[in-house]
């Protein structure tokens, strides 16, 4: 099992190498108003994986800044 679990794993460090450079450019975008300078931020990120009818496995990121969603991935578009 564990052999599979890397070879799974590898396959998924190219997308999630990208999937982090999307999210740096993001977190860029983030208005400075909304965060002052001795106010410290959450980050909350969630992998979320479903079977659909057809029995095809689809996965999306969400992340949230201080529990509210601020971002949604969808990897099979490849769009925020």
């Amino acid at each position: 099992m564990k052999l599979k679990e890397t070879a799974f794993w590898d396959t998924q460090m190219g997308p999630m190498k990208d999937l982090g450079e999307e999210l740096r450019k993001k977190l860029l975008d983030i208005n400075a108003e909304f965060v002052t300078k001795s106010e410290s931020l959450t980050l909350q990120g969630s992998l979320m994986c479903e079977r659909g009818a057809d029995g095809c496995t689809r996965g999306s990121w969400q992340f949230a800044f201080n529990g509210q969603l601020s971002h949604h991935f969808d990897p099979e578009k490849g769009k925020w």
